[in-house]
């Protein structure tokens, strides 16, 4: 099955094409400078920063991505696709916020003070 057919590839799919990775690749060095971070003492609210700002980019590409999605595919769609568009959606979205839940600084102090 053919999402986008033949045509020329258009300026929002190139934005997509670069904008995704680079995005994954800041997170992961922003993630990987939290955690040298983290068991530094005198760092912990750096790495919280840290921490926070990686998810909270998270959470905007995950809601981006399928509002993005969801408008580039054609509208002749069958219904199992925007049934895996909402239950992929919901999935995402639950992890991005957990994820986001646990960066809380109280939680996130009193789990980093068990850890060392």
């Amino acid at each position: 099955m053919e999402l986008r057919g033949k045509n020329p590839r258009g300026i929002l799919d190139r934005v997509i094409d670069i904008n995704v990775p680079v995005g994954s690749i800041t997170v992961d060095v922003l993630l990987g400078i939290a955690n040298e971070l983290s068991f530094k003492s005198n760092y912990l609210h750096s790495s919280l920063r840290l921490r926070q700002a990686s998810a909270g980019f998270i959470l905007a590409l995950a809601i981006l991505f399928y509002v993005i999605w969801y408008l580039a595919v054609p509208p002749a769609r069958p219904l199992y696709v925007l049934l895996l568009l909402a239950v992929s959606s919901a999935a995402v979205l639950i992890k991005a916020i957990y994820v986001q839940a646990l960066l809380i600084p109280t939680e996130f102090f009193a789990l980093n003070r068990r850890e060392l």
